[in-house]
C-alpha cells in the first residue's frame, strides 16, 4: 500500500466536539470572576476561533481539505475551492484510532487536516491511519 486517495465529507462529530471545548472555555473564564472587559473579550476571541475552525470542520472555509492523495514521495491535496496543491508534510502528526492530525505546508501557506471517522468511510479511516502510521515520517 504506497498510495493514498481519499475524499473528506463534512465532520460534524468534529464540530461538536468544538462547540464544547470553547462552550466550557467561555464557561471557565466566567467562573474565574474576572473584569466585565476582560470575559467579554475572551468570549469575542472564542466565537471568533469556533467559526473559523467550524467552517474548516464542515468544509465551508475555501482553504478545507475535500481531497488528500499521496504516493511514497509526494502529497497533493485538493481544496473545497478546486485548487489542487502539491504539499509537504510539516510538523508532526497524531493518528489514534479514532483521529488523524497532521498539517501540511506549501509555498502559500499552512494547510491543518483533521480526519474523524465521520468524514470518510471505515475503510478509508483505517487506510488513512495506516498510510500515515507508516510514510508519514519518510521525504
Amino acid at each position: 500500500m504506497d498510495n493514498l486517495d481519499i475524499r473528506c465529507k463534512p465532520s460534524f462529530l468534529h464540530l461538536g466536539l468544538m462547540l464544547i471545548v470553547h462552550g466550557l472555555a467561555v464557561v471557565c473564564v466566567f467562573l474565574v470572576q474576572q473584569p466585565l472587559w476582560l470575559e467579554l473579550m475572551v468570549v469575542l476571541f472564542a466565537a471568533i476561533s469556533l467559526l473559523h475552525f467550524g467552517r474548516l470542520s464542515v468544509l465551508r472555509h475555501p482553504l478545507a481539505i475535500s481531497r488528500i492523495q499521496a504516493d511514497s514521495n509526494h502529497w497533493q491535496i485538493t481544496l473545497v475551492n478546486g485548487d489542487t496543491r502539491q504539499v509537504r508534510q510539516s510538523g508532526e502528526v497524531l493518528v489514534w484510532p479514532w483521529l488523524v492530525v497532521a498539517v501540511f505546508r506549501d509555498k502559500a501557506g499552512f494547510y491543518p487536516m483533521v480526519l474523524m471517522p465521520d468524514s470518510l468511510s471505515e475503510f478509508d479511516h483505517r487506510r488513512s491511519r495506516i498510510y500515515f502510521l507508516l510514510y508519514c515520517f519518510q521525504g
